[in-house]
């Protein structure tokens, strides 16, 4: 398998093995933009003696004149129609979890010491990079003639720590020229090597962060063309289905915010640090985070419970200073007039001044584990970090948005309306991204062309 030049095609033909089924069934593999499907017509197949199998294998071609080959091992099929025939002909379809592409039929997928992840984005992230390689001048005494020359810069390193090396490795593909001339394209790759061998599911974790970075870095959240996974016997190729994995997204966007220029040297060193730091302390909120940027299918309504509790999450052990008394205008007032009113009538309901102090302190007292006031705090970190265009009760009232989309509570003036709730959840979305940024120490004018601006008028 020539892994610099793999791309998945839609769809692969050839014999599968089912253990339930029988062996040498043909049938296609069919590879959508959000599922992959497997098509099998046989004879005879028991197609009433199941509904899920665990696993299956296969050999197939690719539905193109080029016909590559590859040995695939399919996980987890359900069966979503079965149709038979007059003649014993039967026609199956299942869906497919999750695919594995080798060139081996025998498989180890565990003991990963790397990992190289490929996607057309990172092609763009370093094209200043590589353009600086090339170099033209004119021929000796053929002024008509063009030579150009490629010096490959060295592959850039991102992180190192004893036991992850992380690097960039640069590709080059090239046609001979055509009426439009010649024709190079790049073909980058994020390689991860791992000192100590792991098991799939930790390389599949450690590949998962690293796509999560980036795609905070790009801002841009597009799945990879591939990730493969390296063993000291051999490789192999992983791809899930996005309707098993979650991942819905309905347009893909070719859009950067940054490039490898942006970063000085030493810059990247010190952000992928943190950001494994991060990950160690806050993985579960980050995860929501990343789940619910994946999904477009999700509602407006479940997005803001979902960036609310990223937001209570990351901020949970942010330092607080407070003089203890609420501020929030509005709030204010409403607990102000309730206790005017029982200071006024004091004797009437028995009530002594000690004891109105108390009761004071009580209504009156905001906690520092306040979600609306560590929010709050966050902003007035971010404030000169990026650019921030909200009012000032915009946490009390997107906590009190989401309290009632969770609670079902009466709706009241202070919150926001149902036709806010998308500027809303994209507010709440940018701040946890800058917060990720400033936690990570990607410096102001780099986080600024990421996040842009931050308004519900956006």
């Amino acid at each position: 398998m020539d892994r610099n030049e793999f791309k998945f095609v839609k769809e692969y033909q050839g014999c599968w093995c089912i253990p339930t089924l029988g062996d040498d069934i043909p049938g296609t593999l069919h590879i959508d933009n959000h599922q992959i499907r497997l098509e099998l017509f046989g004879n005879n197949i028991p197609i009433n003696s199941y509904k899920t199998v665990d696993r299956a294998s296969g050999f197939a071609f690719e539905k193109d004149a080029h016909k590559k080959s590859f040995n695939f091992h399919l996980n987890e099929l359900h069966c979503i129609a079965a149709t038979a025939f007059y003649n014993g002909q039967t026609r199956l379809l299942l869906e497919v979890t999750s695919i594995i592409v080798s060139d081996s039929q025998s498989l180890q997928i565990n003991n990963i010491i790397g990992i190289r992840i490929r996607t057309q984005l990172m092609d763009r992230w370093v094209s200043d990079y590589i353009v600086n390689c090339f170099h033209y001048d004119l021929l000796p005494d053929e002024s008509n003639r063009i030579k150009m020359i490629f010096t490959p810069n060295k592959n850039p390193k991102l992180y190192k720590s004893d036991n992850l090396n992380v690097f960039i490795s640069l590709g080059l593909n090239w046609t001979t020229p055509t009426y439009q001339g010649y024709n190079f394209t790049t073909r980058s790759f994020l390689n991860v090597n791992i000192k100590e061998p792991i098991p799939f599911e930790k390389a599949f974790e450690i590949s998962e962060h690293f796509i999560l970075l980036f795609s905070l870095l790009w801002n841009n959240n597009s799945s990879p063309e591939y990730v493969e996974y390296l063993s000291k016997e051999s490789s192999f190729i992983y791809k899930q289905s996005d309707k098993y994995s979650y991942k819905y997204q309905d347009i893909g966007s070719t859009f950067i915010a940054t490039d490898y220029s942006d970063f000085h040297k030493g810059d990247l060193q010190l952000i992928l640090g943190n950001w494994i730091d991060l990950l160690n302390k806050q993985l579960n909120p980050i995860n929501t985070l990343f789940e619910t940027m994946s999904n477009e299918h999700m509602s407006p309504s479940t997005v803001i419970k979902n960036y609310v509790t990223v937001l209570d999450g990351l901020t949970e052990k942010i330092p607080v200073k407070s003089d203890g008394q609420i501020k929030n205008s509005k709030t204010r007032l409403i607990y102000d007039q309730i206790i005017n009113k029982i200071e006024s009538n004091l004797d009437a309901i028995g009530m002594s001044k000690d004891e109105l102090t108390q009761l004071k302190n009580g209504v009156l007292r905001q906690t520092t584990k306040d979600i609306s006031l560590r929010i709050s705090t966050m902003l007035n970190l971010l404030s000169d970090y990026v650019c921030i265009r909200l009012e000032p009760d915009f946490c009390k009232k997107a906590i009190n948005t989401r309290n009632f989309i969770t609670h079902s509570r009466t709706q009241t003036d202070f919150m926001y309306l149902k036709n806010q709730y998308w500027p809303l959840s994209h507010c709440l979305k940018k701040l946890a991204l800058s917060y990720i940024l400033y936690t990570i120490g990607v410096k102001s004018e780099i986080a600024r062309k990421i996040v842009r601006v931050i308004s519900m008028e956006n």
